[in-house]
């Protein structure tokens, strides 16, 4: 396999303060990587919303709808997404705090 020139390479880094990673690739494996990262960290993003919602939903952190408050109508995405939500809440282990407070 023929060597290739450095300017056939593009890099692209990732990482944090204690770890950096790389990776050495073309720039039109560069491309592909950036397009794909794209998308995976936007359906990521999504998807932590939906396990926000599932975790705050199975400990009862919710927020109760005032009774006067009419109820509104919800996207289809937002229906979608809260019976993601409601199933993936029944694989949620419930936290179980228990009071500290001493009887006087």
């Amino acid at each position: 396999m023929p060597k290739k020139d450095r300017n056939e390479y593009a890099g692209y880094g990732w990482g944090d303060k204690d770890a950096d990673s790389a990776i050495e690739c073309t720039k039109s494996e560069f491309l592909e990587v950036k397009a794909l990262f794209s998308v995976y960290k936007e359906d990521f993003d999504r998807q932590l919303e939906v396990f926000k919602y599932a975790y705050f939903r199975k400990n009862d952190l919710l927020c109760k709808p005032k009774p006067d408050e009419p109820e509104r109508e919800h996207t289809e995405e937002e229906v979608r997404n809260i019976i993601n939500a409601i199933k993936m809440s029944e694989g949620i282990e419930k936290k179980e705090v228990h009071k500290m407070i001493e009887n006087e």
